[in-house]
């Protein structure tokens, strides 16, 4: 799986069971950009530069999906799939309650009002979509 994406990377350099490669996402002067390949064959990648993931996919044409292998089971990929959901629910709650407290304390509205509602109706959307997870795997 790893190969799909080193080959279409610059300056790539093996250094046993990692590599760097030139980041497609920035303009890289030199290797910025490692990359691994975990026990279940996923493939971790991380820009010393600070480029998000996503961007370095769509750089070189890929999608996130890309980074996973196609040997997972579905319960494992629905796994992957709820810890994704569980962090992104955690920021929601952490952004729920800095607008909770600038609504309430500090007397602010309009946006942070608006923000904290569709924080509330991602949140319940997320906690939906865990539950039918958790349901269907039995995770």
């Amino acid at each position: 799986m790893i190969e799909a994406i080193l080959h279409r990377l610059e300056g790539v350099k093996q250094s046993g069971k990692k590599w760097m490669a030139k980041c497609p996402a920035h303009d890289d002067g030199r290797p910025s950009l490692m990359l691994s390949e975990r026990e279940d064959g996923s493939v971790g990648i991380h820009c010393f530069a600070g480029c998000d993931t996503e961007s370095v996919m769509h750089s070189i044409g890929l999608e996130m999906k890309d980074l996973f292998s196609d040997s997972l089971s579905p319960r494992d990929k629905a796994q992957y799939r709820y810890d994704a959901l569980m962090s992104e629910f955690n920021s929601h709650q952490t952004l729920m309650k800095l607008y909770k407290y600038e609504i309430e304390d500090k007397g602010f509205g309009g946006i942070n009002k608006q923000n904290y509602a569709i924080a509330i109706e991602k949140n319940i959307n997320l906690q939906n979509e865990m539950r039918a997870l958790k349901g269907k795997y039995k995770l």
